[in-house]
């Protein structure tokens, strides 16, 4: 055995990957926010669109998303460079990151699809209970691509299960 690793392939690349094609948007997403979704890219992504840049994300256990904001309908250039090096400092037997596992071996597994969303959307919502005070803090970050101010209700259902004795009032700020 040359390595304390099982399934260590006979050749094995680390580095870039670079994947690249034309996609078009479809005339009904005009004016909705365009969101490149990776499922599990193998460690650092970066995203352009018609050569230019998106950003990059840095992750192996959450998705990759890459908002192109109100992109035109209409084909588009779409490049994708995917880096399976040792990023971060990992243990080389790490589960996620050895080739015993053949994690390693990809640079994107699982869904690749573009996603249309409203040009208005909830990006987070973060819910701070307090048992002791029968309330919960709510947190709640809007996305705005429209460039507009806007106005919008906000309804947070309450769930009367938890047996508490009273319903208490959900403040949002």
């Amino acid at each position: 055995m040359k390595v304390p690793f099982i399934s260590q392939p006979v050749r094995h690349y680390l580095g870039a990957a670079w994947y690249q094609r034309d996609v078009e948007i479809p005339t009904n997403w005009n004016g909705r926010r365009v969101v490149l979704f990776l499922e599990r890219p193998h460690w650092k992504s970066t995203v352009w669109l018609d050569d230019q840049e998106i950003g990059s994300e840095i992750s192996l256990c959450t998705p990759h998303e890459f908002d192109f904001g109100l992109a035109t309908p209409g084909k588009h250039r779409l490049t994708v460079r995917v880096d399976n090096r040792m990023i971060l400092p990992y243990r080389p037997d790490a589960h996620s990151v050895s080739d015993s596992l053949d994690d390693a071996w990809n640079g994107i597994a699982g869904k690749m699809e573009l996603r249309a969303t409203p040009p208005v959307w909830i990006e987070e919502v973060q819910v701070f209970p307090s048992v002791t005070n029968k309330s919960a803090l709510v947190k709640i970050k809007i996305g705005n691509a429209s460039g507009s101010d806007g106005k919008g209700n906000l309804r947070i259902l309450y769930d009367y299960s938890m047996n508490w004795n009273k319903p208490t009032a959900i403040a949002v700020r």
